[in-house]
Protein backbone atom coordinates (compact mmCIF):
# COMPACT_ATOMS: atom_id res chain seq x y z
CA UNK A 1 0.00 0.00 0.00
CA UNK A 2 1.17 3.54 -0.75
CA UNK A 3 1.96 6.01 2.02
CA UNK A 4 2.15 9.76 2.53
CA UNK A 5 3.55 11.74 5.46
CA UNK A 6 2.52 15.28 6.45
CA UNK A 7 3.30 17.56 9.36
CA UNK A 8 0.30 18.50 11.51
CA UNK A 9 -0.20 21.93 13.19
CA UNK A 10 1.53 20.82 16.41
CA UNK A 11 4.56 19.71 14.42
CA UNK A 12 3.67 16.03 14.79
CA UNK A 13 4.47 13.67 11.95
CA UNK A 14 1.36 12.02 10.50
CA UNK A 15 1.87 9.04 8.20
CA UNK A 16 -1.11 7.89 6.16
CA UNK A 17 -1.54 4.62 4.38
CA UNK A 18 -4.00 3.81 1.61
CA UNK A 19 -6.80 1.83 3.25
CA UNK A 20 -8.19 -1.41 1.79
CA UNK A 21 -10.62 -0.91 -1.10
CA UNK A 22 -13.70 -1.92 0.93
CA UNK A 23 -12.97 0.72 3.58
CA UNK A 24 -12.39 3.35 0.87
CA UNK A 25 -15.78 2.54 -0.62
CA UNK A 26 -17.38 2.70 2.84
CA UNK A 27 -15.81 6.13 3.42
CA UNK A 28 -17.07 7.35 0.06
CA UNK A 29 -20.58 6.03 0.81
CA UNK A 30 -20.77 7.66 4.26
CA UNK A 31 -19.75 11.04 2.84
CA UNK A 32 -22.20 10.74 -0.06
CA UNK A 33 -25.04 9.84 2.32
CA UNK A 34 -24.21 12.71 4.67
CA UNK A 35 -23.97 15.30 1.91
CA UNK A 36 -26.84 14.28 -0.35
CA UNK A 37 -29.15 16.83 1.29
CA UNK A 38 -26.65 19.71 1.22
CA UNK A 39 -27.38 22.22 -1.54
CA UNK A 40 -24.12 23.13 -3.29
CA UNK A 41 -23.95 26.19 -5.52
CA UNK A 42 -20.85 27.73 -7.00
CA UNK A 43 -18.93 30.18 -4.83
CA UNK A 44 -21.19 30.24 -1.77
CA UNK A 45 -19.37 30.31 1.59
CA UNK A 46 -22.55 29.08 3.30
CA UNK A 47 -22.30 25.85 1.30
CA UNK A 48 -18.85 25.18 2.72
CA UNK A 49 -20.11 25.82 6.25
CA UNK A 50 -23.11 23.51 5.73
CA UNK A 51 -20.89 20.80 4.26
CA UNK A 52 -18.32 20.96 7.06
CA UNK A 53 -20.91 21.04 9.86
CA UNK A 54 -22.90 18.19 8.32
CA UNK A 55 -19.79 16.00 8.35
CA UNK A 56 -18.70 17.13 11.83
CA UNK A 57 -22.13 16.30 13.25
CA UNK A 58 -22.23 12.84 11.71
CA UNK A 59 -21.62 9.85 13.97
CA UNK A 60 -21.21 7.67 10.87
CA UNK A 61 -18.48 10.00 9.61
CA UNK A 62 -16.71 9.91 12.99
CA UNK A 63 -16.82 6.12 13.01
CA UNK A 64 -15.50 5.66 9.47
CA UNK A 65 -12.87 8.36 10.08
CA UNK A 66 -11.44 6.36 12.97
CA UNK A 67 -11.49 3.21 10.86
CA UNK A 68 -9.32 5.11 8.35
CA UNK A 69 -7.14 6.65 11.09
CA UNK A 70 -6.31 3.18 12.43
CA UNK A 71 -4.21 2.79 9.27
CA UNK A 72 -2.16 5.88 10.16
CA UNK A 73 0.76 6.70 12.45
CA UNK A 74 0.99 9.78 14.70
CA UNK A 75 4.65 10.41 15.57
CA UNK A 76 5.33 6.77 14.71
CA UNK A 77 2.53 5.35 16.89
CA UNK A 78 -0.66 3.68 15.62
CA UNK A 79 -3.65 6.03 15.84
CA UNK A 80 -6.65 5.19 17.99
CA UNK A 81 -9.16 7.27 19.95
CA UNK A 82 -6.68 7.77 22.79
CA UNK A 83 -4.21 9.45 20.41
CA UNK A 84 -6.13 12.73 20.69
CA UNK A 85 -7.02 12.55 24.42
CA UNK A 86 -4.11 14.80 25.38
CA UNK A 87 -5.28 18.40 25.13
CA UNK A 88 -2.13 19.40 23.22
CA UNK A 89 -2.93 16.83 20.50
CA UNK A 90 -6.55 17.86 19.97
CA UNK A 91 -5.50 20.62 17.58
CA UNK A 92 -4.29 17.85 15.27
CA UNK A 93 -7.50 15.79 15.26
CA UNK A 94 -9.44 17.58 12.50
CA UNK A 95 -6.36 18.18 10.30
CA UNK A 96 -5.45 14.47 10.66
CA UNK A 97 -8.96 13.40 9.67
CA UNK A 98 -8.95 15.88 6.77
CA UNK A 99 -5.59 14.62 5.47
CA UNK A 100 -6.43 10.91 5.85
CA UNK A 101 -9.89 11.25 4.27
CA UNK A 102 -8.61 13.31 1.34
CA UNK A 103 -5.68 10.97 0.76
CA UNK A 104 -7.96 7.93 0.67
CA UNK A 105 -10.72 9.53 -1.42
CA UNK A 106 -8.38 10.99 -4.06
CA UNK A 107 -8.20 7.83 -6.22
CA UNK A 108 -12.01 7.54 -6.27
CA UNK A 109 -12.49 11.22 -7.10
CA UNK A 110 -9.94 11.03 -9.92
CA UNK A 111 -12.01 8.27 -11.52
CA UNK A 112 -15.23 10.24 -11.08
CA UNK A 113 -13.73 13.40 -12.59
CA UNK A 114 -12.72 11.43 -15.68
CA UNK A 115 -16.38 10.40 -16.13
CA UNK A 116 -17.89 13.89 -15.82
CA UNK A 117 -17.62 14.84 -19.51
CA UNK A 118 -19.43 11.62 -20.45
CA UNK A 119 -22.08 12.10 -17.75
CA UNK A 120 -22.65 15.68 -18.96
CA UNK A 121 -23.14 14.35 -22.50
CA UNK A 122 -25.67 11.78 -21.28
CA UNK A 123 -27.57 14.45 -19.33
CA UNK A 124 -27.64 16.73 -22.40
CA UNK A 125 -28.94 13.90 -24.59
CA UNK A 126 -31.77 13.07 -22.15
CA UNK A 127 -32.88 16.72 -22.01
CA UNK A 128 -33.41 16.93 -25.79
Amino acid sequence: MTQKTVTLPSGASFEMQMVPFALGVKLQRVIANELKGVQITEGALGNLKDTVFQLLASEAMEQVSFEVLRHCLFNGEKVDRSTFEDEDRRQDYLPAVWEAVNYNLAPFVAGLVSLLPRLDGIASDTQK
